[in-house]
């Protein structure tokens, strides 16, 4: 039986809540940890050294132009393997590969490793001619299947994975769903500036837009829907971090159309759960098949984030959100996003609040990750 983990990731670690529930849920399964990967916030990192007993080794932060990255995946890569000459022991260890970037990374030594890839995005079979120089004398597409367990996020892209790579066995689900413990009395208390805006809507009806904000996601429409309601609806935009934002921020600020920073998780949950109805657009046209299925079959945090909370949700109609929304109640997709529907769907669910928001909180409590985590790394190979 394996006691210790040791998890890689070439990303920052503060933009995958995801990564941050395995590690806590790791924890609660009394493995030891080892995390390699870069990380941003100060907080997390201490957060997750000193509750769960996470020992960190930290690589620089992944990013910049092609040339630079290339560069920082060699240095990253070499980082790495020379940790495991020291951190992995044989029949003792995982060796669990985070994100399929991380993947094709070590695409070359999966089977030198009890390997578990946890691919998050679906991963394109054509790799990039950046990865072949790193791995020239292998494939990504050969050896997935040397993996020891490989991991997706969502039903559909595993029998897609599966099918694509030719791979013995169904890979694993694991949902993006959260796992957070109540860490650090820090980490959990809000801004004062935050407090104080926040404090001005706790009679209002929120309805909140969390995460990126680029042309796709189309925050303007939900904008314009908002302003069609009664004036006890008001909109949260919480995010940040692109010209869109900014773009958005000066054009629409109101009383009714507030824009909050960016917070890192699990602090972003304290304007969450204030939530009265959460919203999320995922928009595909004409883009590579690998980006069309990883929308299509979209596996958000958000719709664990919501529902953690009771809170239903409206999202645009996609294959994976609608399956999700036809078997429970939780919310409703949108077959256009016009203004007018967006504002209908709202008064919608009001008008059957208690409904969707129990059947938000069943569709919470139908996923055990702290079970599934176990039967992973439990099962016989």
């Amino acid at each position: 039986m394996k006691n210790r983990i040791v998890l890689t990731m070439i990303y920052d670690i503060k933009l995958f809540p995801p990564v941050m529930s395995i590690c806590n849920i790791l924890s609660e399964l009394n493995y030891e940890i080892v995390y390699i990967g870069g990380c941003s916030d100060a907080t997390i990192e201490k957060a997750l050294t000193e509750k769960n007993y996470v020992r960190f080794y930290r690589t620089s932060l992944y990013g910049g132009n092609g040339i630079q990255r290339i560069f920082q995946q060699w240095r990253y890569r070499k980082q790495v393997l020379r940790i495991l000459e020291t951190e992995y022991i044989p029949k003792n260890t995982f060796l669990w590969l985070l994100h399929s970037e991380t993947v094709s990374l070590f695409s070359g030594v999966l089977e030198r490793y009890d390997t578990i890839a946890h691919l998050f995005e679906f991963k394109n079979p054509s790799q990039k001619w950046a990865y072949k120089l790193l791995n020239p004398f292998s494939s990504f597409e050969a050896n997935l299947k040397k993996s020891k367990r490989v991991i997706c996020c969502e039903y559909n892209r595993a029998h897609i994975t599966k099918a694509i790579y030719n791979l013995d066995k169904l890979p694993y689900i694991l949902p993006n769903k959260p796992y957070n413990k109540q860490q650090s009395e820090e980490l959990l208390i809000l801004p004062p500036s935050i407090q104080e805006l926040v404090s001005k809507y706790r009679e209002k009806k929120i309805i909140l837009y969390q995460g990126i904000f680029i042309p796709e996601r189309k925050v303007d429409d939900f904008i314009e829907a908002v302003n069609l309601l009664p004036n006890d609806y008001v909109l949260f935009l919480m995010g940040g971090g692109t010209s869109l934002y900014n773009e958005l921020k000066n054009k629409y600020q109101s009383d009714r159309i507030v824009f909050l920073p960016f917070l890192p998780p699990p602090l972003h949950l304290e304007i969450t759960k204030l939530a009265h109805i959460g919203i999320f657009v995922y928009i595909v046209n004409g883009v590579p098949i690998n980006h069309a299925i990883n929308v299509l079959y979209c596996a958000p945090n958000k719709l664990y984030e919501y529902s953690k909370f009771g809170i239903p949700m409206i999202a645009n109609d996609l294959p994976a959100l609608n399956m999700v929304f036809s078997q429970n109640k939780a919310g409703v997709c949108l077959q256009t996003l016009s203004a007018e529907e967006i504002s209908r769907a709202i008064l919608e669910i009001d008008y059957d609040y208690d409904a969707y928001s129990k059947a938000s909180n069943q569709l919470y409590s139908s996923i055990d990750m702290v079970d599934l985590v176990k039967t992973i790394l439990s099962d016989e190979d």
